[in-house]
């Protein structure tokens, strides 16, 4: 068995479904199949449902918005400092150096990406990596990445898959760091996209000790092809996580749109069900007490033509539930900004007029506060791969 079997075990493992009881009810879980209906409702698309002629009137894109921007770190949050006459002038030089960096690298992009990560999806990861002597990071998309579910920590996971999705030119750009790709071309020769797996974690022959490994490969099984292959460290692991709240048995966190997966179809029942209400009410419809008058008598009728029928009447028809309607969406709004901590004020919204300043300050302070454990977890994991990833780098060119 080579090493694209265990891969490959990994990638089928993702299918699987976690069950957590709850008192009598068992609740299945499955993270990619979680993150794809996120992702159908970012892109006002139903989840396993074809009908293109449904509404779909998104209740999360914009709460994900206003989440983010309360969650949002900026790059002076991130300066070093010094304590003490020389410190301060190696702190003051330093700043130079990490500014050059932050604006080179764009991190002030990095950065905004991954509090609308978090909002949307709960969880995020970035990946820490190396190109042409610099130190970078990029934001890794969750669903290319296959491990156990059920882990606290991207870490813990004892084996990790990325999908990379290349094209024959990014595949020839890499043909001086890794091998084969020859091989690989002319297997995928009618293929426009290459798809290439990563793998981090443990892998063992038969009655051998596992040993860490990072190895990038094609295929599986008979037709697989190593591309690069070497021993690390558990702790060289790329991968950083970040999460929104506590662990609870899974290790995607519980994001705004998962939040308001029950809302959102409520939601979408009564958009729609209202469509078809307003469409029926809308319609002209007429009767008329002779016998011989039978059929749609606009269509019938030329154009212009008086119909001599003096028992013809209009029949009216109302949407009688609208007024409900109304009520229960405004009911969906209100719980919606609950549950997402997103309330009127902070998403800009004018406050009513029997509300004072002071009670505006209020609420607007304690939708602040809410966030305040959020952001600082996130800070400080920023601030700590600052200071071991890329800090040391910069000091020492100069």
């Amino acid at each position: 068995m080579n090493i694209s079997t265990r891969v490959q075990d990994i990638i089928k493992d993702s299918d699987n479904y976690l069950e957590f009881s709850r008192g009598k009810q068992v609740i299945k879980y499955n993270q990619k199949e979680t993150l794809d209906k996120i992702e159908c409702y970012i892109n006002n698309r139903y989840y396993n449902r074809e009908d293109n002629d449904a509404l779909f009137w998104n209740i999360s894109n914009h709460r994900i918005t206003h989440f983010a921007k309360l969650l949002s770190p900026d790059t002076k949050d991130f300066m070093p400092y010094g304590l003490g006459s020389l410190n301060h002038f190696q702190a003051w030089a330093l700043r130079k150096n990490v500014i050059k960096w932050f604006d080179e690298e764009r991190f002030y992009q990095i950065l905004n990406d991954v509090s609308e990560g978090l909002a949307t999806y709960g969880s995020q990861v970035w990946k820490k990596y190396k190109e042409k002597g610099k130190e970078k990071i990029e934001e890794v998309k969750l669903q290319n990445l296959y491990f156990n579910q059920s882990v606290k920590y991207i870490k813990d996971a004892d084996g990790i898959v990325e999908i990379h999705r290349l094209n024959k030119k990014e595949l020839w750009d890499r043909a001086d760091i890794w091998k084969n790709i020859g091989d690989v071309i002319k297997k995928c020769n009618k293929e426009n996209e290459i798809e290439v797996w990563e793998f981090y974690g443990y892998y063992g022959e038969e009655n051998e000790k596992p040993e860490y490994k990072h190895v990038i490969g094609y295929g599986y099984g008979n037709d697989y092809i190593e591309l690069w292959s070497e021993e690390v460290d558990k702790e060289d692991c790329p991968y950083i996580d970040f999460h929104l709240g506590r662990y609870r048995g899974r290790f995607l966190r519980v994001g705004v749109v998962e939040r308001l997966f029950s809302l959102q179809a409520r939601m979408n029942q009564l958009v729609n069900q209202n469509a078809q209400a307003t469409e029926i009410a809308s319609l002209l419809l007429l009767k008329s007490a002779q016998p011989d008058m039978i059929g749609n008598v606009l269509e019938q009728a030329i154009n212009g033509q008086i119909i001599p029928d003096e028992t013809l009447q209009q029949i009216g028809i109302s949407n009688t539930g609208l007024n409900n309607f109304l009520a229960e969406v405004q009911l969906i709004e209100q719980q919606a900004d609950k549950l997402c901590l997103t309330p009127d004020i902070v998403q800009g919204e004018s406050s009513p007029s029997n509300v004072t300043f002071r009670g505006i300050a209020t609420v607007n302070s304690a939708a602040v506060s809410s966030f305040r454990d959020y952001k600082q977890n996130l800070l400080e994991k920023i601030a700590d791969i600052l200071m071991e990833f890329i800090f040391p780098s910069v000091v020492k060119k100069w």
